[in-house]
């Protein structure tokens, strides 16, 4: 295969990527499909019943842990004098998405944290954005998640991990937007087979895939 087509190729692959992840700009009925978490929830990392309920409902007995989206940081855009806000800027954001599991009992296990693409430049111009993608990848490559330790101190250690990751990643937004406020202890829901289905393609690689193609 020519190189222009391998450029290509992994650019498909990146792209995929990324778009497995989930956005970090919700729209009303998007953010609707999340259940709130409570500040002891957000604390402790351990769900209460109602999240548990919600986060199972479709699922059989049987299963003992649920694949989740979990969102730590939910920021507002502000208000202006009680009317929404009409400047292009997104009213819901949710810059850290994780993916997480969580157990019968409550327990959050979270296994890997990024930021959204949709909020990482390069964007298209004028594009509400955070940070940038190169900047990821060199807070990931220097300070991996170890996903697979569930030790006593995992939900520290994952609290730990995103804030330094917004605070050198994001610029510790929104600390200093005055357009944002926090809001809230976070969201969670189940997470679509979109991104389990899009790793089995990356686990290919690039050469396995051009195989599959000819």
């Amino acid at each position: 295969m020519a190189r222009p087509d391998l450029s290509i190729l992994k650019y498909w692959r990146s792209a995929a990527a990324d778009s497995a992840i989930g956005d970090g700009c919700l729209k009303a009925r998007e953010s609707a499909e999340f259940h709130s978490l409570s500040a002891e929830e957000e604390a402790t990392g351990i769900l209460g019943r109602a999240a548990v309920d919600f986060l199972f409902s479709e699922l059989p007995a049987r299963v003992q842990r649920v694949s989740v989206s979990y969102r730590p940081l939910h920021v507002r855009c502000q208000s202006r004098h009680t009317y929404a806000r009409s400047d292009g800027l997104p009213p819901e954001v949710t810059p850290i998405v994780t993916e997480a599991q969580v157990t019968r009992e409550g327990r959050i296990i979270p296994r890997r944290s990024v930021i959204a693409r949709d909020i990482l430049e390069p964007l298209a111009s004028d594009t509400f954005s955070i940070g940038r993608v190169a900047e990821l990848g060199r807070f990931l490559t220097a300070h991996p998640f170890p996903a697979d330790d569930e030790g006593p101190d995992l939900w520290q250690r994952h609290q730990d991990h995103w804030k330094r990751m917004m605070a050198e990643v994001g610029g510790d937004w929104p600390a200093f937007d005055p357009e944002y406020q926090i809001v809230g202890h976070g969201l969670a829901r189940p997470a679509t087979e979109a991104p389990a289905t899009v790793r089995q393609i990356l686990l290919a690689g690039p050469h396995r895939a051009v195989r599959l193609q000819c």
